[in-house]
């Protein structure tokens, strides 16, 4: 099974050092959008820098598939079309409908995802 990240349930995932036994893919993007929202968490002081870069560390040992391809890109402006989403949204839903089995969500960051991708909670990952 191949799972697809969104960025709320990676960040939960690093936190955890979570192991999970899918394999992952997720857009290219993921890596800048985990490096900004650790590096708000590190100005914010709820976070050390070590950690930062240890939780980065563990998504490098995870290893996802991040995905850059024309085909994603195309995929993912004609989603953003059809849901009325922004590009990055529409991003993680093009790859996990191209790549992934199921889209893992944190709460409701991707409303409108069940329209055209299966859509599973962080457990999925760890079951």
């Amino acid at each position: 099974m191949r799972l697809a990240l969104t960025p709320g349930v990676a960040l939960r995932l690093l936190e955890e050092r979570g192991r999970p036994s899918a394999r992952l893919v997720a857009p290219g993007r993921l890596r800048s959008d985990l490096l900004a929202a650790l590096r708000a968490e590190v100005r914010a002081g709820r976070l050390a820098r070590a950690e930062a870069f240890a939780q980065m560390d563990h998504l490098r040992a995870l290893a996802p598939r991040l995905l850059t391809d024309r085909v994603s890109m195309r995929r993912a402006w004609d989603i953003a079309d059809a849901l009325g989403c922004d590009m990055a949204a529409a991003e993680y839903i093009a790859v996990a409908a191209l790549q992934g089995d199921a889209l893992v969500v944190a709460d409701d960051a991707f409303p409108a995802a069940g329209t055209i991708v299966a859509v599973r909670g962080y457990d999925a990952l760890l079951a």
